[in-house]
C-alpha cells in the first residue's frame, strides 16, 4: 500500500491521512526516538565485539564502531547500504553455517545436545509458549507470562517490520512491487531457518560453559567462534557477526536521518526540493550516529535498549498505522488521542512497575494494557468527533484516494495491483 501511494517514510502516511502535525509527531516523537535507541543497541553490540577481540575499553570500542558506521553510511547512501547489507548478510549466514555444526559436534552430537539442553536461567530450553509451573515464560506465570510472550512476538513481528522506517526504506526502494513482495517471502524463510540456529548455538554454549553471566551473555557468539574453530575460521565467523551489526547499524542510521531530512524539513520548509531534503538527510547521518553512540555509552545494556525501541514502535506506531490504513472513519483527533494516551500510559506504567519487573521487562509487561486502554480511548474519540473532524481517505502523495486492496501482496504482484 505504501508503495502504491509513493510514500518515502511511514510518516508520509500520517501527514497525508491526519495532517502535518501528526506526521511530525510520528517522525520525531516516535519513529526517530525508536530508531536512535535501536541504533544505540547495535553500536553497543558492535562495540562489545570489538572490545572482546582487542581488549580495548567498551567506551572506546563504541566510539570506533560509531565512526566506522558513520563513514560508510554517509558516503554511500541507500544504494551502498543495500549492496553492503546483501554482502554482510551472506557473510553472517556463512558464519552461522560454519559455527552451528561445530557447536553441535562439541557437545557430542544432536542426541546429547537435546538430552543436556539447558540455559543460564534453568528454563525449558525448547518451549515455544509459556509452560506451567514456576517456569512460565522467563519466570512470568499466568496472565503475566502470556502478556510477555505476546509482546515478545508482536514487538518484532509487527513493530519491527510493519511500522519501522528501516524496514520500509527497503520495501519502498525495491524495483517494483513484485520484487518487494518476493523479497519479503524469501527473507522470511531465511530468517526462520538461520534465526533458529542462533539460539541453538546459545544452548550449546551453555552446555560447554554453564558459567556465563553478566556481560559474557552478550558475547556468546564470538566466544563460541574463538573456542571451537581454527583461528582463520573464527576470524571469518566474527567478521560475519560484525557485518550483521554493521548492516543493522547503517539501516537505522539512514532511517533516522531520512525521517529528519524529509518529514521534519517538509514541516519546516513545505517547498523544500528533493536536493535540499537529500542534503539534510546526508548531514543528519553523523548526527544520528552521535546521538545513538551517547545512548549506547549511557545505557550499556543491549537487551534493554532493544526492548525499549521495539516497545515504543509497537505501542505507539503499529496501532495508528493499521487504523490509518484500514479504518475509514479514523480521524486526526482519534490519531492524536491514541498517540498521547499511549505515550502517557506506557511511560507512567513503566515507571510504576519498574520496581516489580525491572528495567529490562517493565516496558514489555505494560505494553498490552497500554495498547488496549489507548485503543479504547482512540475509538471513542474518533466516533465522537466525526462531524468536527471529518476523516481523510487513505491517499497517495498527490492526495488522490487510494483503495485498500491486495494489501498482503502476492507472489505475482505488480505495481498498482
Amino acid at each position: 500500500m505504501f508503495r502504491r501511494a509513493r510514500y518515502l517514510t511511514p510518516a508520509d502516511m500520517f501527514t497525508s491521512r491526519f495532517g502535518k502535525a501528526a506526521g511530525v509527531a510520528n517522525a520525531v516523537i516516535v519513529s526517530l526516538c525508536s530508531e536512535l535507541i535501536w541504533l544505540g543497541s547495535v553500536l553497543l553490540a558492535f562495540g562489545a565485539v570489538i572490545s572482546m577481540f582487542t581488549g580495548m575499553s567498551l567506551a572506546m570500542s563504541i566510539v570506533i564502531a560509531s565512526v566506522v558506521t558513520a563513514i560508510y553510511t554517509y558516503l554511500g547512501g541507500m544504494w551502498a547500504v543495500s549492496l553492503t547489507d546483501f554482502t554482510q548478510m551472506v557473510l553472517l549466514i556463512a558464519g552461522i553455517v560454519i559455527l552451528f555444526p561445530a557447536a553441535i559436534n562439541a557437545v557430542g552430537g544432536w542426541g546429547p545436545f537435546v538430552a543436556n539442553a539447558g540455559n543460564v536461567e534453568g528454563l525449558p530450553p525448547f518451549a515455544m509458549w509459556p509452560v506451567g509451573g514456576e517456569a512460565g515464560y522467563v519466570y512470568y506465570t499466568g496472565i503475566e507470562g502470556w502478556m510477555y510472550y505476546a509482546v515478545a512476538w508482536a514487538s518484532i513481528g509487527l513493530a519491527g517490520t510493519v511500522a519501522a522506517q528501516d524496514f520500509w526504506e527497503r520495501i519502498l526502494a525495491a524495483k517494483n512491487e513484485k520484487t518487494a513482495v518476493r523479497t519479503c517471502w524469501i527473507t522470511s524463510a531465511i530468517y526462520l531457518v538461520f534465526g533458529m540456529m542462533c539460539p541453538l548455538i546459545g544452548i550449546a554454549a551453555w552446555e560447554i560453559n554453564p558459567t556465563f553471566t553478566g556481560e559474557a551473555l552478550e558475547q556468546i557468539f564470538p566466544w563460541m567462534a574463538t573456542t571451537l574453530l581454527s583461528p582463520y575460521l573464527a576470524i571469518f565467523v566474527s567478521v560475519g557477526l560484525i557485518a550483521a551489526l554493521m548492516s543493522s547499524g547503517d539501516s537505522a542510521a539512514l532511517a533516522a536521518a531520512s525521517l529528519w531530512g524529509r518529514n521534519i524539513q517538509l514541516a519546516i520548509r513545505p517547498n523544500a526540493t528533493d536536493k535540499q531534503m537529500l542534503s539534510w538527510t546526508r548531514a543528519m547521518v553523523p548526527v544520528a550516529i552521535l546521538v545513538a553512540a551517547l545512548i549506547a555509552l549511557i545505557a550499556q545494556t543491549i537487551y534493554w535498549l532493544m526492548c525499549m525501541a521495539y516497545a515504543l514502535t509497537l505501542v505507539v506506531l503499529f496501532v495508528t498505522t493499521a487504523l490509518g490504513i484500514f479504518w475509514k472513519k479514523y480521524n486526526n483527533y482519534g490519531c492524536w488521542s491514541y498517540i498521547i494516551a499511549s505515550i502517557a500510559f506506557e511511560t507512567g506504567l513503566t515507571i510504576r512497575y519498574l520496581p516489580v519487573y525491572g528495567i529490562d521487562d517493565a516496558s514489555y509487561m505494560v505494553a498490552i494494557p497500554t495498547i488496549l486502554i489507548s485503543l479504547l480511548i482512540s475509538i471513542v474519540v474518533t466516533l465522537l468527533t466525526q462531524q468536527a473532524d471529518p476523516p481523510k481517505p487513505f491517499a497517495d502523495v498527490d492526495g488522490n484516494p487510494l483503495p485498500v486492496k491486495n494489501w498482503l501482496g502476492s507472489w505475482n504482484a505488480v505495481d498498482g495491483g
